[in-house]
């Protein structure tokens, strides 16, 4: 399958980028609730997002879209600034016709590829314990598991039910 990458500096439809993280919400909190995690709503998840828009994009962070051929959009990442030289990757979704393909890796290393331009050198990102398509991921391009890092968007008390990674860019 071929897939156009872009990052945006705007977002043309928010509509559209809302309900692709809805369903990745739908797919994710099951997840966090089979490992002891609460039980959350993706209403509840999306609450603020027009808000944190601006932290999506340039200069402040970059929003990664994957569309096929047709135009359909069928995955996304986010990257954020969390400090001065540190970056967090979050919401990383690939629709279910499309993965299996290698597009999660490209997200990924399109949010590396932005992280660095923006001069940033460290990323970290969280996965729910047990995710273990994510964390292979994130093993194979040198992330490494640590302690919750400072600026991480989750709530303190989802802790004990995510891992936690970090990739050095130096």
């Amino acid at each position: 399958m071929d897939f156009e990458i872009t990052l945006p500096d705007r977002i043309e439809d928010a509509a559209a980028l809302k309900a692709l993280l809805r369903e990745y919400y739908e797919t994710i909190l099951p997840r966090l609730e089979a490992v002891g995690g609460p039980h959350l709503t993706s209403e509840e998840m999306l609450a603020g997002f027009e808000e944190g828009l601006p932290d999506m994009l340039p200069p402040r962070g970059a929003t990664v879209l994957a569309h096929d051929r047709k135009g359909w959009r069928v995955g996304c990442g986010i990257l954020r600034r969390i400090g001065e030289t540190t970056g967090e990757l979050k919401r990383l979704y690939v629709i279910p016709e499309a993965q299996g393909v290698g597009l999660g890796r490209r997200l990924v290393t399109e949010r590396i590829s932005a992280a660095r331009r923006m001069r940033l050198t460290r990323l970290c990102t969280d996965t729910v314990r047990g995710n273990t398509p994510m964390l292979s991921l994130y093993a194979s391009l040198g992330f490494r598991e640590g302690p919750r890092y400072e600026g991480n968007a989750n709530d303190p008390a989802l802790a004990p039910h995510l891992v936690y990674l970090s990739l050095d860019l130096d």
